[in-house]
């Protein structure tokens, strides 16, 4: 009888492992996703500095910049999208994907001066 039991939660623990898998298959790894990310906060920003001078123009920019990277990334909004729900129901990696984000940006930053 344990045997059996052994067997059934076996089973079942495999196939909960295929199915976490397959719905893994569209996101994006940590280290990818922490340079896309990087690139999309660089663009919100040039963004906001240029929406004062012409917010329709800057607009069409920020646009067009979301489109660059998702081609840069060989990704679309959708995928994009799954893979910030993934990790956001994921605090911790989540996090981690931001404190490295910022560690690069300081960094880039220190390179200007």
């Amino acid at each position: 009888m344990k045997l059996k039991n052994l067997i059934i939660f076996l089973l079942l623990f495999s196939c909960g492992l295929k199915t976490d898998e397959i719905k893994n298959e569209n996101i994006i790894s940590k280290n990818e996703f922490t340079k896309i990310l990087i690139d999309i906060h660089l663009a919100e920003a040039d963004f906001e500095l240029n929406k004062v001078n012409n917010a329709t123009r800057a607009l069409d920019d920020l646009k067009e910049e979301y489109s660059k990277i998702y081609k840069d990334y060989n990704i679309d909004e959708n995928i994009f999208s799954k893979t910030l729900s993934y990790y956001s129901e994921r605090p911790a990696e989540l996090e981690e994907i931001y404190l490295e984000m910022l560690e690069e940006l300081n960094f880039k930053r220190e390179q200007l001066h």
